[in-house]
């Protein structure tokens, strides 16, 4: 009875097999790597690489400077 499932679904099956056994073999190498002291670089957590809300302005685009001197008009609005 091992000729129950068709083609498509023998393929599917061996290559999901295939699949889990790629990434649980790096997984693996990985563990390894890192308790040898080794470190790849790419798997890095990656909560550091958003924006910090409270410490900058999100999505803030500074004007370029321009052609003409505004020192005496930017003096003029820090008075007032």
């Amino acid at each position: 009875l091992a000729n129950t499932r068709g083609k498509k679904a023998k393929r599917k099956a061996r290559e999901k097999q295939i699949q889990e056994a790629r990434s649980l073999a790096s997984l693996q190498k990985r563990r390894e790597l890192i308790a040898a002291g080794i470190d790849d670089g790419k798997h890095r957590n990656r909560k550091g690489k958003g924006i910090d809300y409270s410490a900058e302005i999100a999505f803030e685009k500074r004007a370029p400077a321009g052609f003409y001197d505004t020192a005496d008009e930017d003096r003029h609005a820090d008075d007032h």
